[in-house]
């Protein structure tokens, strides 16, 4: 059985990857992500499309995909009854829920319809200890633009969720007091700052062992279509997925929390 590319032994150049690696290493990796469409209900109309919600990657063979919860969501806030994958190679398959968390914001997806015996490339989620510092190849859709290869590096290696959530929205609420002053001042707050906090909602009914990694350079210019967006590091395994962005910094699902959520998953 041919193996996906769940490890890359490149030798590193000054610990980054040569730019003849990253071009084999995004040849080999973009295969196993893919795009998340749910099937929803239009604006204002009484037709249904599908709509791409942001990324996700094939962790297994089978094809079973991991990717956030939010992206399954539609607008009422209900888990899609239809979702589908789309590959890089434009390949479609609809999907099942095999398993959603809400207290880890993650989901599992597996094949929704009998396909031919085919052996997905998938990979791996790291067992490491991230460090600080370290190169990170994210590969996802900001902006709606499909399959991007926007690459970070490490901020810092594990913020738990009961210290990001308090530092977030201590920053929030001294952001909305700044805005009063500077609007009673200038009126235009957005000449003089550019800031973005996604909202802050999605922390909601996380449970407090989530544990995110922070990076930078990652996001791509656009938050819309980054949701799922894995973090891999360079050899090829799963370092984290994006969940949040803040100001110029984003905060994906940890490892640990991805691994916390295939314990009892038979894939």
């Amino acid at each position: 059985m041919e193996e996906g590319p769940k490890r890359f032994n490149f030798p590193l150049v000054e610990g980054k990857l040569s730019e003849m690696q990253l071009e084999q290493f995004y040849g080999k990796m973009k295969d196993v992500v893919v795009n998340v469409e749910i099937h929803a209900k239009f604006p204002d109309t009484d037709h249904f499309v599908y709509d791409c919600e942001g990324a996700g990657v094939f962790i297994s063979p089978k094809g079973h995909v991991l990717t956030l919860l939010g992206v399954l969501l539609d607008p009422e806030g209900h888990i899609s009854k239809k979702i589908r994958v789309i590959t890089n190679k434009g390949n479609t398959y609809q999907m099942k829920v095999m398993s959603a968390r809400e207290d880890l914001g993650l989901a599992v997806l597996g094949l929704g319809e009998e396909v031919y015996p085919i052996e997905f490339p998938y990979a791996s989620i790291c067992t490491d200890e991230l460090k600080i510092g370290e190169e990170v190849y994210p590969i996802g859709h900001p902006g709606y633009l499909d399959f991007s290869f926007p690459v970070g590096h490490i901020s810092f290696p594990c913020r738990e969720y009961d210290e990001l959530s308090k530092s977030l929205s201590n920053d929030l609420m001294e952001w909305d007091l700044l805005k009063d002053r500077l609007n009673s001042r200038c009126g235009d707050v957005g000449a003089r700052f550019i800031c973005h906090v996604d909202d802050l909602s999605c922390l909601s009914g996380l449970s407090g062992s989530t544990c995110f990694v922070m990076v930078n350079n990652v996001h791509g210019g656009g938050r819309d279509g980054s949701m799922g967006m894995p973090f891999f590091n360079n050899r090829g395994e799963i370092i984290g997925m994006y969940f949040l962005l803040a100001y110029d910094q984003c905060y994906g699902i940890h490892a640990k929390t991805l691994s916390s959520m295939m314990s009892g998953i038979e894939i």
